[in-house]
């Protein structure tokens, strides 16, 4: 959550159109419910790039190689990254775009070529991920 209010303070155009989008629809002054999360968007976009930048899991966080690296046959060149910043796979990985998952049915489940897996995957996967999913937006709106 941290992250997400960092980002955002960052970029005032991001954090203005998150707060449109909560009057809007939730209207000002009230509080979110968890039934308003799938009515939100554009948060849910925020919520998705924040991950992506900062997952919470620390195996999970960016890596770059040292040196050249073969492994299986491959070669990983020195200063290769990897999760939620491969620039083959995200335009701009570096910089903070919520509306990157605007028109994307990407989830958190690793089941896109992107990986975007910020709790992990499989049977090591989060057991607090649907919590988190369902928590993250009623505490951030």
């Amino acid at each position: 959550m941290e992250w997400a209010m960092a980002e955002t303070l960052k970029q005032p155009k991001i954090m203005k159109k998150a707060q449109v989008e909560l009057a809007e629809i939730i209207g000002k002054g009230k509080l979110i419910e968890e039934a308003d999360v799938s009515l939100l968007p554009y948060l849910q976009c925020i919520i998705k790039e924040t991950l992506r930048m900062h997952p919470p899991v620390p195996l999970l966080l960016p890596r770059r190689t040292e040196q050249d690296v073969e492994l299986c046959d491959y070669i990983i060149p020195k200063g290769s990254q990897a999760i939620g910043r491969d620039f083959a796979f995200w335009d701009d990985p570096l910089v903070f775009k919520p509306e990157r998952f605007w028109s994307s049915d990407l989830d958190m489940r690793g089941q896109d070529s992107r990986e975007l897996i910020p709790f992990g995957v499989g049977r090591r996967i989060c057991p607090g991920f649907p919590l988190a999913l369902r928590m993250v937006p009623v505490i951030l709106g």
